[in-house]
């Protein structure tokens, strides 16, 4: 069909010339249009893998704490060597070698909830005889080390094994039993 050219207007054709291929071509276009097609979708799926790995924030680790105590028949004796109860705290801690600021007045479990470097910490008082579990579950958003201390606090005063300080391993387990016998502390 000819356009028809009119003074006023520019005709356009009616029906505009449409690409058919041969019959024959058909086959090899599918093949050539799929290669693209899978190239494109693999050069997306591998951008976006690398993305997904190398753009991810750190996940906090969660880390679970358990301290199992035990307190012997024969622990924190009076002046005729009698049992008594014994006050016996746990504290979670950011540093190593961390001291509860009151140790040598006696006071283990005393001014914690002050310190900078404690995450966690519960006290508690037991009877000779009796058991305690301290369990924790914390999400560790820095992934910083960490510490566990137990201390107790004796009548005799504060003695050579009156703390104990064990570090946390990385993946967030950590499960301890203390005794408290007499005027110390042992871990097994």
């Amino acid at each position: 069909m000819q356009p028809i050219w009119d003074a006023r207007v520019l005709l356009i054709p009616a029906t505009l010339p449409v690409f058919s291929p041969h019959p024959a071509n058909i086959p090899f276009m599918l093949i050539a249009n799929m290669k693209k097609f899978s190239f494109i979708l693999l050069s997306l799926m591998m951008s976006s893998g690398c993305s997904y790995f190398f753009n991810r924030e750190a996940e906090p680790v969660v880390r679970s704490v358990e301290v199992n105590l035990t307190v012997a028949t024969q622990v924190n004796p009076d002046a005729e060597d009698n049992s008594q109860p014994v006050r016996i705290c746990i504290i979670e801690t950011r540093r190593a070698g961390w001291l509860p600021q009151q140790l040598y007045e006696g006071r283990i479990c005393e001014g914690l909830s002050a310190a900078a470097d404690v995450i966690n910490f519960e006290q508690y008082i037991l009877a000779p005889g009796q058991k305690k579990t301290y369990k924790t579950i914390n999400q560790d958003d820095d992934n910083g080390s960490r510490w566990v201390i137990v201390g107790a606090e004796f009548q005799r005063g504060i003695g050579r094994y009156s703390l104990i300080e064990k570090r946390i391993p990385q993946d967030g387990e950590f499960k301890i039993d203390v005794v408290a016998e007499k005027t110390s502390l042992t871990f097994l």
